[in-house]
């Protein structure tokens, strides 16, 4: 997959579920002085959207197209990234460090699938899930952009931990982690990413190609006809997709915990 392969030419994306720092982004290249510029830049991203959107639904949906789409984003990371030798050496993310592990983040519905599966075989707190999925809803919110982020800032900061997240602040999925953990790289000090830390700016990364890519990775609905994100807050679809697995194995008589 590669975004220089042109789409149709077509900018309007508000049919589309982007991630926040794209969706900032684009708001700042509208802004532009510079309009013909501006638009192109519109376009070329927009071309972009569209192309991964089609090439990502030719794969089945489930745990190994959330997987392909890791892959990718990662390769696309490493290539931005040699280009940008100087910004790379700002990054501030390093193992043990878990600030953004008490953010809401965001998964697709194939990483949902991922992270059940991978979850069925790992002593995660699932009170502690129950309580969170109260926070994160369907896709509806997500679409909004308006999370109950307010009131997720306002609970412990260890309740906020994400639940794949060990007692040495380690992540216990790192290779399958979603997406939007991928992405997300801070050239500020790792503090300021703690929810308690609301309000403060913090210097993301932004790397387009692979911003693109993952945008395109929250809208895979399988009817291309609607609208809104096949996406959703991680501890409402991991929520969901295990109490879909623990359904199916009481159907097929096996022992559920």
């Amino acid at each position: 997959m590669d975004m220089s392969e042109k789409g149709n030419g077509e900018s309007d994306l508000s049919h589309v579920y982007l991630t926040s720092i794209l969706h900032g982004k684009l708001d700042e290249i509208a802004a532009w002085k510079e309009k013909k510029q501006s638009q192109d830049l519109i376009d070329s991203i927009s071309d972009g959207l569209i192309f991964y959107i089609k090439q990502l639904r030719k794969f089945k949906s489930g745990p190994k197209r959330a997987k392909e789409v890791h892959r990718v984003i990662d390769s696309l990371m490493d290539r931005e990234l040699k280009n940008k030798p100087e910004l790379a050496k700002q990054i501030q993310c390093k193992k043990g460090c878990s600030f953004c592990c008490h953010q809401i983040q965001i998964v697709s519905q194939d990483e949902a699938m991922l992270l059940a599966k991978r979850a069925e075989n790992l002593n995660i707190d699932l009170d502690l899930l129950e309580q969170q999925s109260n926070f994160g809803n369907d896709v509806s919110d997500v679409r909004t952009d308006k999370i109950n982020e307010t009131e997720w800032f306002k609970q412990p900061f260890e309740k906020s931990k994400c639940v794949f997240l060990n007692e040495k602040k380690e992540c216990m999925v790192y290779e399958d982690r979603p997406t939007s953990c991928r992405v997300y790289n801070v050239i500020s000090p790792p503090k300021e990413c703690s929810p308690e830390k609301s309000g403060i700016y913090v210097a993301q990364v932004f790397l387009l190609n692979a911003q693109v890519l993952a945008s395109a990775s929250l809208n895979l609905q399988k009817d291309p006809s609607k609208t809104g994100a096949a996406a959703g807050y991680l501890p409402h679809m991991l929520t969901k997709f295990l109490k879909k697995k623990k359904r199916q194995k009481i159907d097929k008589g096996e022992n559920v915990r």
